[in-house]
């Protein structure tokens, strides 16, 4: 139960970062926007550690390889409204399926 409680409060964390970052970058705002994104990549590696140590890795985190490895490459790339749009229609709903689980 108090596991459900801690991965329900990360997860909400890390979609209110992601929409953070969405919308700044949507606003052109680059400096909040990019620490928003640093924020929810911490929150995930949190996320991520969490789970190895309490009961393993799930599954379903190779799903989030191919994403992360789009971003960077947009990020290095300096295509901010390609990583706007990938973070709003690729990560968010990915985060969205993956918290869902743990209700």
């Amino acid at each position: 139960m108090i596991e459900a409680v801690i991965l329900k409060s990360k997860g909400n964390r890390l979609k209110d970062y992601l929409q953070t970052a969405i919308d700044h970058f949507r606003c052109c705002d680059d400096s909040p926007a990019l620490d928003a994104l640093l924020s929810s990549i911490e929150e995930i590696e949190d996320i991520i550690d969490y789970y190895r140590l309490a009961e393993g890795a799930p599954e379903d985190i190779a799903e989030f390889i191919p994403v992360l490895r789009r971003l960077k490459a947009l990020l290095e790339g300096k295509d901010v409204i390609g990583l706007t749009d990938a973070l709003e229609f690729k990560l968010l709903p990915l985060i969205d399926a993956w918290t869902a689980r743990w209700v």
